[in-house]
């Protein structure tokens, strides 16, 4: 009955990898399962002081609930938790199948890599083709999204045929750390590259700017594994740092530079922010269709929640009345933008107080504390990875 309770979910976890990239809907039924399955195991689930870093994410979730005692708004607070339930759903999950997921780990990475790949792909195919037949086959394909024709070309992103670019992007960015992480454990193979050459152009076209730069930095973190693994034998410690701290340097500010001089689309796109950021500081925005200026919205956005903290900095407005109170701010200062929230620091200190951004930064950073350990490997690496390149998610979206 264990084989087949393994089968079971091991299909369902590779249902959910597969389908993240393509479908919400495939991914939802996907958990859905796992869920049903891991309340049915639950009985054999033995607790251990590992599992405690499983429970961080719940804990976020537990200070939402406190704050729904102090909102008025009940129903907007009961659709916030139905939103934010992955942080109670999935580690539960993960924490009844650990073994299963620790022993397929290399396969289900592997699923999600080539998912991804293979949607990015299919993401390029749209960018070449010529703007008739991108219009044809959405029309024709409803589960593909619907094709809006640009006024600018790459001057907000290219399109992206299944999910909004913004998610699409992080999840390319966590394949390619992903990928990294299996050359790392598999050796350098010209094969291995493929899926790294179709995640990083269809990131660069994509236009979603916080994937791209934590994806910079993240990438950061594997050359230094890299070249420590390669540096320590033939050179001193101290020489070995320097090295590998020129390295990094020249990474970070060479490859922005030739990406931005070789590759139009990401010209076009910094251009647009650039020019998007001085008409808001001498005022000319207004003379444009400046609410479709996604980088004047994230400022007024950063700026309007940061009001709510200033105006509610211990406990917050409560869940239930974060949407509420946003909008007033926005209606009163920016009455012309869409309230978009742009911060998740400032979105759980606003919504749940001094409480809930310390309880969300101590599940945050608990990842980075489980990838600083003396030996630091490839598992070690990519945890690291993933914190630094969330860290920056986290802090422009």
């Amino acid at each position: 009955m264990r084989t087949i309770d393994n089968k079971v979910n091991h299909f369902l976890l590779s249902a959910l990898l597969i389908g993240l990239p393509f479908s919400k809907a495939v991914a939802s039924l996907a958990v859905i399962g796992l869920l049903v399955s891991s309340i049915w195991n639950f009985r054999n689930l033995e607790f251990s002081k590992k599992d405690i870093p499983y429970f961080t994410p719940v804990m976020i979730f537990a200070v939402m609930v406190l704050s729904v005692l102090y909102s008025s708004n009940l129903s907007s607070a009961w659709d916030h938790l139905y939103r934010q339930n992955p942080m109670l759903i999935f580690p539960f999950i993960v924490l009844v199948n650990r073994r299963l997921f620790v022993s397929d780990l290399h396969l289900h990475f592997r699923y999600f890599i080539i998912a991804v790949s293979v949607a990015s792909t299919i993401t390029l195919f749209f960018y070449i083709v010529p703007t008739e037949w991108t219009v044809q086959l959405t029309n024709q394909f409803s589960f593909l999204k619907p094709y809006q024709i640009p006024t600018k070309e790459d001057a907000f992103g290219a399109y992206s045929p299944f999910l909004d670019r913004l998610h699409f992007g992080y999840m390319i960015g966590t394949a390619l750390l992903l990928q990294l992480w299996w050359i790392a454990n598999r050796g350098f193979r010209w094969i291995q590259f493929i899926p790294l050459w179709i995640l990083g152009i269809t990131l660069l076209i994509l236009g979603a700017r916080g994937a791209q730069l934590g994806g910079l930095f993240a990438v950061c973190i594997w050359l230094i594994y890299w070249c420590f693994s390669l540096l320590k034998n033939y050179f001193s410690p101290r020489m070995t740092i320097i090295l590998i701290a020129v390295t990094i340097l020249f990474f970070i500010f060479f490859v922005p530079y030739l990406a931005y001089e070789n590759v139009a689309a990401i010209q076009t796109r910094y251009n647009q922010l650039i020019w998007e950021i001085q008409t808001f500081r001498d005022g000319s925005y207004v003379n444009f269709s400046y609410t479709h200026f996604t980088s004047i919205r994230r400022i007024i956005s950063w700026q309007n929640m940061w009001t709510i903290v200033v105006q509610h900095p211990i406990l917050g407005v409560g869940i239930g009345d974060f949407n509420d109170v946003f909008k007033s701010i926005y209606s009163a200062q920016n009455p012309d933008f869409p309230p978009n929230t742009h911060q998740q620091f400032l979105f759980y200190w606003g919504s749940s107080g001094i409480l809930g951004i310390v309880v969300f930064c101590y599940s945050f950073f608990v990842l980075l504390f489980q990838g600083l350990t003396l030996s630091l490997g490839r598992n070690e690496t990519l945890l690291v990875s993933f914190w630094l390149f969330f860290l920056i998610v986290f802090l422009l979206d």
